[in-house]
């Protein structure tokens, strides 16, 4: 599968496996559904051909579907679960987020830490956002540009979302460009920049 080939957490693809799983077998059920009435004794097909399409259309569908996730087609736009890591580029992006989130807080408490890495390719300097109880958001719309908020402690609210931890939690709001790719630990969030590899190249 192309996604385990990915540096991402083992939840994140295992998520994302389920999920085109699902995807495929909906697919698969539909055509054969099509199908059915031109399959059987003095018919088109015959039950193997049948069962054979089927695997073959799921097998197709399941990873189109992941290869169109990893490529940003299909984001998460929140988290579910508190903890993510971020890849992200940009000066100003990291020096916003260095100030709002660690520089303030002289002990750290909530964890956030920058991780400064070269890209293997390119050789562009990135930073990996760790932020083991932090969420985001993605928002299309953010006074005219389309941004990510990051924030840094976040807490339960529903089975499907997190929302900050009030009144101690902090918010930092990046553009979409400055950050490359995000993965959640707990629950297999996912969210990629259509302009970048998940590795950092520019596309």
């Amino acid at each position: 599968m192309i996604f385990e080939k990915l540096p991402v957490p083992d939840r994140v693809i295992s998520e994302n496996l389920y999920r085109a799983q699902s995807v495929g077998l909906v697919a698969a059920h539909a055509a054969v559904l099509l199908l059915e009435e031109y399959t059987g004794k003095d018919n088109i097909f015959d039950e193997a051909q049948l069962a054979k399409f089927r695997q073959k259309f799921y097998e197709d569908k399941l990873l189109k579907w992941l290869e169109e996730r990893i490529d940003g087609n299909y984001n998460d736009e929140r988290s579910r679960q508190p903890g993510l890591r971020a890849l992200v580029r940009s000066t100003a992006a990291i020096q916003t987020i260095k100030e709002n989130f660690i520089d303030r807080l002289a002990n750290n408490f909530n964890g956030v830490n920058l991780e400064s890495i070269k890209a293997t390719k390119t050789g562009e300097q990135l930073y990996i956002l760790g932020m083991p109880i932090g969420g985001y958001s993605y928002l299309r719309q953010y006074h005219g540009r389309e941004v990510i908020i990051f924030t840094d402690m976040v807490e339960m609210n529903g089975f499907d979302k997190v929302k900050p931890l009030k009144p101690i939690a902090r918010e930092v709001v990046v553009n979409c460009s400055d950050v490359i790719t995000i993965a959640c630990e707990e629950s297999g969030e996912y969210w990629q920049n259509q302009n970048y590899h998940i590795d950092g190249r520019k596309k």
